[in-house]
């Protein structure tokens, strides 16, 4: 337009009054390779070139509209591009990580049939040892042989409850799902750990939401998630003490439990590994690093995600994401 202010148009605009505009020119950015606008039959408009002038009403010269359009249809192209760039890196990093699935379900269902077969074969001569021992242990024994028949029993149970998480990681559990209530689950969680963060000289403090809902679960696989994340964080502050905090919420249409330690954190070289199998920040003969896998295992097989927080000497927070009952 020539004259803003006598258009009826635009001449109620608060800009045409507050600017005092009078030639006004705006140009559709549409690009050809755009979809078609069915209402008009052009290509979608992208945006709009706007250019203005407060001193004259004098219509834009024909050179000046040509460059203005030119300017345009270089601007709607270069939106264009990058819209088809954008769309094209999230293609690239979908494919990725589907195909880093892929690669990590390869990798735990081969890990899974060996893991098997190494707890079969544990079991076998392992209930042969145990009888034994508690054959042995009825005996006439001198306090020294009983501290090694002691330390003979300790070793055995600790072989027993490898081979137990050797074959809960790898068994896909065919338990029914039943509504679960999330602090009922962490209760029990928490009494079974009594004695480890008694042991551990940890102070547990509980922030438990009172009114969340129901989740659908196996509640024996959910506990055992719970309770490695309970031993974790224990451990992660072993020899120096600390805070576990226990914590529940509802978000959405989901159910957040997170358990936090006040330890040294995860060190940066393990923490993209930190869910895979066999990984462990503890010492050699304390940990099988199988605990944070089940836990990834089990809470994915209740269509939920689990992930982490973590920062030097500032301690390390899990956390389980699980979809509400009244969500599935």
């Amino acid at each position: 337009t020539g004259n803003a202010l006598a258009d009826p148009q635009l001449s109620h605009a608060t800009s045409v009054i507050a600017l005092d505009l009078r030639t006004i020119v705006c140009i559709p950015l549409r690009s050809p390779r755009s979809e078609v606008d069915q209402s008009g039959g052009f290509p979608r408009a992208l945006g709009a070139l706007y250019v203005d002038n407060q001193e004259s009403t004098a219509p834009f010269s024909p050179e000046s509209l040509k460059t203005a359009e030119a300017l345009a249809r270089h601007a709607a192209l270069a939106i264009e591009n990058a819209q088809l760039f954008e769309r094209e890196q999230r293609t690239i990093e979908e494919l990725q990580q589907a195909q880093q699935q892929l690669l990590q379900s390869e990798k735990l269902a081969t890990i899974g049939q060996m893991a098997a077969g190494i707890a079969h074969e544990l079991n076998t001569p392992l209930t042969y040892i145990m009888g034994n021992l508690e054959l042995l242990e009825a005996q006439e024994l001198t306090d020294a042989q009983r501290e090694m028949l002691g330390s003979a029993a300790r070793g055995a149970e600790r072989i027993k409850s490898l081979a137990q998480s050797l074959l809960a990681f790898s068994r896909p559990s065919q338990e029914e799902l039943v509504p679960v209530a999330p602090n009922e689950l962490i209760e029990r969680s928490l009494e079974l750990c009594r004695y480890q963060i008694m042991k551990g000289g940890v102070v547990l403090q509980k922030q438990l939401e009172p009114t969340l809902p129901r989740v659908m679960g196996v509640p024996n696989q959910l506990e055992m998630a719970l309770i490695n994340l309970t031993v974790n964080a224990i451990h992660a502050m072993e020899g120096t003490g600390g805070r576990l905090t226990v914590r529940s919420s509802a978000k959405g249409g989901n159910v957040e439990i997170a358990v936090s330690d006040q330890g040294s954190g995860i060190p940066p070289h393990i923490q993209p590994t930190v869910f895979e199998p066999f990984v462990t920040t503890k010492p050699e003969g304390k940990g099988t690093g199988l605990g944070l896998s089940t836990v990834l295992m089990v809470v994915e097989r209740h269509h939920g995600k689990v992930d982490f927080t973590t920062a030097p000497g500032a301690g390390t927070t899990f956390r389980i994401t699980l979809p509400a009952a009244a969500t599935r």
